[in-house]
């Protein structure tokens, strides 16, 4: 968790981040970004391929899901699905 806020942590002054640098900071693929577009964890009307912090955060969470676990991006949708519900 802490690598989570840590990353987080370096772009909370921003207003957005562009995918490229989220998935730089997070260590994963560029594919695997739109993997969970098309999962439906995040809109496809992004604009102009950036995420707000909110979305940057979101992308950070899935991202360790994906690295520290394994978990694919299906599982992943169904992991925020679940949280969602939850709430």
């Amino acid at each position: 968790m802490n690598n989570d806020r840590n990353v987080s942590g370096r772009a909370e002054h921003l207003t957005s981040v562009s995918v490229a640098l989220a998935c730089e900071l997070c260590a994963v693929e560029r594919s695997f970004f739109y993997a969970l577009v098309e999962e439906g964890v995040f809109m496809e009307t992004f604009h102009e391929d950036e995420l707000n912090q909110k979305d940057f955060a979101r992308f950070c969470r899935a991202a360790r899901l994906f690295n520290d676990l394994g978990v694919n991006p299906p599982g992943i949708a169904l992991v925020f699905q679940l949280l969602a519900d939850r709430a």
